[in-house]
């Protein structure tokens, strides 16, 4: 996650988006004061800065309902810290709410940024997250998955919080859009470079996809289509219905 004051943005980050690629563009650019959250085991990323603080106690409150319902298993650690222990000490992190870092800047600058994030359509990214998760679990990748751990993965995620739909990461807790732009993943590079020139950088992007070497072979584009069950894609098609209907999204 990025606030640049410098050049007054705001980058949310969704996971599974080249999310990390485009922060990793964007960081060298920015100043001193500028925020940029820590990705945990990322070399390139050795610019994290002033993401620490502290948090109020009126905040410490409103979050307490989260810190107890919270599901061990999707909770984003960083150096053993989890997020429930980042909300006591005030520490902005990677993967944040649009909404929590709403709440944690100054409304004049909240509202002047400019902010963005990057989607992607639901069932090619669930995929990719599943074949990340999974990469030393299931013994078909890279090529195959097995279907009965994909099922098992899509129906435990949809029971997690948060769930298996990303559209929380850029709304408020009414459904109302909270960024100024998503660029689609579908189209990274141009939509990439209408942001940088939007908010003044001149940032090349530099793709560097995280996937491992047993997700590689679910990268192609298109070729989740082979992979999911009807009631595979149903699941996602229910779990993620506001973003695809936002974005226009079809299997």
């Amino acid at each position: 996650m990025i606030i640049s004051h410098k050049y007054e943005f705001i980058f949310i980050k969704i996971r599974k988006t080249a999310s990390s690629s485009i922060e990793a563009s964007l960081s060298p650019h920015c100043g001193e004061d500028d925020i940029i959250t820590p990705m945990p085991s990322s070399p390139e990323h050795s610019h994290a800065r002033n993401w620490e603080g502290s948090i109020s106690s009126w905040q410490l409150w409103r979050r307490i309902p989260e810190m107890i319902f919270w599901r061990a298993s999707t909770i984003q650690n960083y150096k053993g810290m989890s997020q429930r222990r980042q909300i006591l000490h005030g520490n902005l992190y990677n993967h944040m709410r649009a909404v929590d870092i709403k709440e944690c800047i100054p409304a004049i600058k909240w509202n002047s940024y400019f902010k963005f994030c990057c989607e992607r359509n639901p069932w090619d990214k669930l995929l990719s997250r599943y074949s990340w998760q999974y990469k030393d679990q299931d013994p078909k990748l890279p090529n195959e998955v097995s279907s009965d751990l994909f099922t098992s993965y899509l129906q435990q995620q949809l029971r997690a919080s948060p769930s298996l739909s990303d559209y929380p990461f850029y709304t408020d807790r009414s459904g109302k859009l909270l960024v100024d732009k998503i660029i689609r993943f579908e189209d990274l590079t141009n939509d990439f470079a209408a942001v940088s020139k939007k908010i003044g950088i001149p940032a090349k992007l530099d793709l560097q996809l995280k996937q491992g070497p047993k997700a590689a072979g679910l990268s192609c584009r298109g070729f989740y289509r082979n992979v999911y069950t009807s009631e595979q894609k149903e699941l996602v098609a229910s779990a993620c219905a506001k973003e695809i209907e936002l974005l226009g999204y079809e299997f």
